[in-house]
């Protein structure tokens, strides 16, 4: 079935696509670092069996609350030690991790490096991280956009559980883990998104009914206590303690492209503007020996 799916990432964005949000998402939830969290009570709906899969997920930290030793779970989906399941974390000083596990081993993969030693979250401001987790290949982290190093993901087996998938706090709820900070989005897909399909996800929303959506969560409610999911598969979620918030990330035009010259890291949507790529051809193409490739149109002169 993971195969079915590197076939389906290919084609899924140009007959289905993503849409641009229909409007402005004015809120987050608040969670307090104790004991608030979100949780999905259904959790077999978000298991992803031996498929590749990606996890998107917009939030802001408090840099107040980070320190050495302290984990602040953003996703969980998997139990106390060794047993299958995934995660997404901010640990010590700003360290983002993304994690997948089976029954006798673990992958963690990083935003910055493979020792895991970064601060790169820890200046208060929003970030987006999108964590794709090629099943046969690599994991690999991209924060706002940026690719982080590949690691080579060995637990390629059904990693199927029945714990819950949680939001801001462990699926265990053990103590020292709950985040501390705001979350505006979550989203899972059932494949690994390519690097053009992230750079697509920066400034939009998925559709209702996109093919390979397991979940998508946009915390636009601004009330009540349910987190409403928007992909039609009924994944709604159960607010515990976190509190509705207008802190939420600003709409900022610009070039949010990282390979142009002019790219601005602190845009949200693209503008149009992105100029100034390699023209002088001092330039190569770097290919990662898994799914990268390009791709020119028909013609009959090749």
């Amino acid at each position: 079935m993971k195969y079915f799916y590197k076939i389906l990432k290919i084609l899924l964005f140009s007959t289905i696509g993503l849409t641009q949000a229909e409007s402005q998402n004015n809120y987050s939830l608040s969670f307090d670092g104790v004991d608030d969290y979100v949780t999905v009570y259904n959790p077999h709906n978000l298991n992803v069996g031996e498929n590749d899969f990606t996890i998107k997920v917009i939030f802001k930290v408090d840099p107040n609350a980070l320190e050495s030793g302290k984990t602040h779970q953003l996703i969980s989906k998997r139990g106390t030690s060794y047993g299958k399941g995934y995660e997404i974390v901010i640990g010590n000083s700003g360290m983002l991790q993304a994690t997948i596990y089976d029954d006798n081993s673990e992958t963690p993969f990083y935003a910055t490096s493979n020792l895991g030693g970064g601060t790169e979250v820890a200046d208060g401001n929003w970030h987006t991280v999108h964590a794709v987790f090629d099943r046969d290949g690599y994991g690999k982290l991209f924060l706002d956009g940026i690719p982080g190093p590949n690691t080579e993901l060995a637990q390629n087996l059904n990693i199927d559980n029945d714990y819950a998938f949680n939001i801001g706090h462990h699926s265990a709820l053990l103590q020292g883990r709950a985040f501390k900070g705001n979350i505006e989005e979550v989203s899972l897909w059932s494949y690994a998104l390519s690097e053009s399909q992230i750079s697509d996800s920066m400034n939009e929303n998925p559709t209702t009914g996109d093919m390979g959506l397991i979940a998508h969560w946009n915390f636009s409610e601004g009330e009540g206590s349910t987190l409403t999911d928007l992909s039609g598969n009924g994944n709604h979620g159960t607010i515990i303690g976190a509190t509705w918030s207008t802190d939420y990330p600003s709409i900022s035009e610009g070039c949010t492209d990282p390979y142009a010259n002019n790219y601005n890291s602190t845009a949200t949507e693209d503008d149009g503007s992105c100029a100034g790529y390699p023209s002088s051809g001092a330039y190569s193409l770097d290919f990662d020996g898994v799914d990268d490739y390009t791709s020119l149109s028909w013609s009959n002169q090749l």
